[in-house]
Order: structure tokens, then sequence, then C-alpha cells
């Protein structure tokens, strides 16, 4: 297997010749630092409905977070109906609703003590009075909207966020024109499939009191079918998606714009023995200071505004996104690959830099049962993986002890040639300056 380096020279010229910015300020310890954990409390109905509660009395808001269909699938055709039954009931319910590998996800603040008031309106979706034919045909209006846009100006701001690896959501915009017409009949069929208590987890995050929810949901829920929590066949969960082997750079011709570099990779579940030293991956390749990368680009803004390391079902996607100028664009991905290949070697992983990704990767951590919002996703996330809460209190406590071999591993497992792929946008004269990796692993697409 080719090694990131060799890689990197055949990319063509070596990256030019940069200075590289010093590390400003103390180098933080992370000796006193401890992460404090909620309790979370966990009962099921009689109807099969999963519900774990965190009460905070000082609270004056609830979040609550449902968990439909875990694991439920992400493919073509449903794929492309989920996604418009999801806007249609964000739309109705006033709330965040979204798909994925994970399942059909429904979350939303509320005022302190309307949480299960919410989350009964929410389990109830199906007959709400918002899925109608009309909210139907407005919907479908504003992603064929959304997918011209998606098309023509990926990176405005509001295109920039449906910009995904391997361009997933160009592909799902695309599909998504491709499903017969649904019936307002079929669509609520549906979300009764996704929302079915015995196959849905529900987290309230807020004042309220354990046995008052309790009371609450049983009294509202009394009548409520039991069902199987077997998921159905055709909701049954893919394998994990890889990226195709050897490196990918997706090149999308689009008119004349500021240019961004997005480079993802597929890397260890949340709670896979590698997670802890690879989130100080992510932070030695996106923290402001600890980065080489980000400080060898000379990158003031962006890695902080578009740079995500976000869980899934079986791995976790680490997504470095920046802008540069239409000019370093080629010597980007250069050092970048380069950048990549030098955490592979124990011995030039500055001890610095990684004590200020290990402080920054634990405050990542702490900051994570901060909000309701990702508290909620944080009890969803270690259910999903079978454990209760305090497992993150073993990957807090594991990032303390990564080593510099531990970061190199780790790289060299998850970061690998194969695994890592770049997404680019601009115009035509742009991009016909890039490199071609070795094997002709370029793939030009140019949109409408």
């Amino acid at each position: 297997m080719a090694s990131i380096a060799a890689l990197a020279v055949a990319c063509g010229a070596p990256p030019r010749s940069r200075v590289l910015a010093p590390i400003d300020g103390l180098i933080p310890s992370v000796d006193a630092m401890t992460i404090e954990l909620p309790r979370v409390e966990t009962f099921t109905l009689a109807c099969g409905l999963e519900v774990r509660v965190v009460t905070r009395a000082e609270a004056t808001t609830s979040h609550v977070a449902l968990l439909g269909s875990p694991g439920a699938v992400t493919r073509h055709p449903r794929v492309a109906i989920l996604r418009l039954l999801a806007r249609v009931m964000s739309r109705a319910l006033e709330a965040e609703v979204s798909i994925g590998r994970s399942g059909f996800f429904v979350t939303r603040d509320v005022p302190g003590g309307d949480a299960v008031r919410f989350a009964i309106e929410a389990l109830a979706a199906a007959e709400h009075a918002g899925l109608t034919p009309r909210a139907l045909f407005e919907v479908k209006a504003e992603l064929e909207h959304e997918r011209v846009v998606l098309g023509r100006v990926m990176n405005e701001s509001r295109a920039r966020r449906l910009f995904g690896a391997n361009s997933l959501e160009w592909s799902l915009a695309e599909r998504s024109r491709e499903v017969p017409e649904p019936s307002v009949d079929s669509l609520r069929e549906t979300l009764r499939e996704q929302l079915a208590p015995a196959r849905t987890r529900l987290v309230i995050v807020g004042p309220e009191a354990t046995a008052a929810v309790r009371d609450a949901l049983e009294a509202a829920l009394a009548d409520a079918p039991v069902a199987s929590n077997e998921v159905p066949p055709h909701l049954a969960s893919e394998s994990p998606r890889v990226l195709a082997p050897s490196p990918q750079l997706h090149a999308f011709e689009t008119v004349p714009s500021s240019t961004r570099v997005r480079m993802t990779a597929i890397g260890p579940s949340s709670f896979d023995a590698d997670a802890p030293a690879f989130e100080l991956v992510f932070a030695l390749l996106t923290d402001a200071r600890a980065s080489r990368l980000r400080r060898t680009l000379d990158v003031a803004r962006g890695f902080d505004d578009f740079s995500r390391l976000r869980p899934a079902v079986g791995h976790s996607v680490a997504t470095v996104e920046f802008p540069v100028n239409p000019s370093d664009l080629a010597p980007s991905i250069e050092i970048s690959m380069s950048e990549l290949d030098r955490l592979t070697h124990a011995d030039r992983i500055d001890p610095n830099e990684l004590a200020i990704a290990r402080h920054a990767a634990m405050t990542r951590e702490r900051t994570r049962f901060d909000e309701g919002s990702a508290l909620a996703r944080a009890v969803h996330e270690a259910a999903a993986s079978d454990l209760e809460l305090e497992a993150y209190a073993a990957r807090f406590e594991a990032m303390r002890r990564v080593t510099a071999e531990d970061v190199a591993a780790v790289v060299q497992r998850h970061l690998a040639p194969e695994r890592v792929a770049f997404d680019v946008a601009n115009d035509v004269e742009t991009l016909s300056h890039l490199p071609t990796l070795p094997g002709g692993q370029r793939i030009s697409r140019r949109l409408p």
C-alpha cells in the first residue's frame, strides 16, 4: 500500500515553502480536568416505548429527542420518501426532524414542563393536521429549489451545509426526483412505522421529574398498541458506508467563487478503543493552536465553522474543511497529505501540539453535557451501543492517556490513503490545475 507521503510526491511538484506559525500562549495541562455526568433514569412503558430522563431542576426549558426505528435504512427509494416526510413534519411540529443510519430523529426545545406534551404530539405525528396535500406540495417545491441551488452554487452558505463527502447530498437530491408521487396516506403509514413506540427511544432533558414523566406518558399511551420491537426487513440497516479504495479527489465545476477544500475520512465508532486517540487526531488537524496544517496554510477562519467529527452507526465521519485562495488549491491538497504522513510517525509529533490537542479534545468532550440537545444526543448515542452515559467518563480518561504512538497508529489505521477523500469546487480553469492522484482517481463532475 502506498504511503501518504508517496502519494503527495506523485501529485506533482512538492508543496511550496511556507513559514510555520509558532504556537502562541501557554501549553495547557489537563491534570485537574474532570467530567461530571448527569444521572439518567430509564424505564419502559407497556407499549414498548423506552424512556430516558435527565432531570435538571434548575432548567427553564426542556429538550425532547425521539429516535424512531434505530438502524432504519437510508437507501433509495425509501430514503427519499423519508427525506420528504422529515421536512413536512419539521414544519408541522416546528421541530428539527432528520433521517440517517441512526434512525428517524425528532428533536425540539420546549418550555419547562411541556416535554411530555410535545413527546406525545410527536409520537402521534402520523395523525397531525399538518400532514396535508398542500404541505406535501410546498415541501416538494422547497426540495427541488434546494436541488437547483446545490447544483449551481456549491459554495454559497446554504448549499455548503448540503455539500457532503462524495456529493452524498447531491446524489440524494437527484434520486429524490425518481421517487413515485407519494400519497398523504402512504406517508402517514410510513411515519407510523418509523415512530412505532416499541421501536422508539424518548429522551427528555429538563426540570421534569421522572415519576411525573412516567405517569403522564402511561396515561396518554394507555391504549397504544403493543408492537414488535424488531425492525421490519424493509427498514433493516445497511452495513456502514466505506469510502472507495484509493484516494479520491472529487472536483465539482461551478461558477467562480471562493475555493474550499473538504477532506473526509471514516473513523472508529464513538466507543471503539481507537476513538479517544482519533479525537486527538481531529484536534491535531483542526484546532487553532494545535493544527500544524492550519498554521501552515495560514487559515485564520473556516476550520471552526465547517469541520466536524460526527458519530454514526458503526463508525464516525471526520470532516476537515477550510477556505483557500484558488492559486493555493493544489498545494493545499499536497500539504494536507504530507501532514497526514507526518502524523503516522510518533517521533515527528510535537509534544506541545499533542498537549494542546489533548486539552481541546477533552474540553469538547465536557461541553457535550452542557446543553440539553447535545446531552440528549449523547444519551441516544450511548444507548445505541447498549451503554450507559458513564461510558463517556471512560472515553474522557482514555484521552488523558493517549500517547504519540497511539496517535500514529490510529492515523495509519483510519487515515490511510484508501480511507481519505477530497472534495473541491471551483471554476473549470482553477480545477484544470488540480493533481491527478496515482491510478487516475480524479473524478470531475459538471453540475448544472
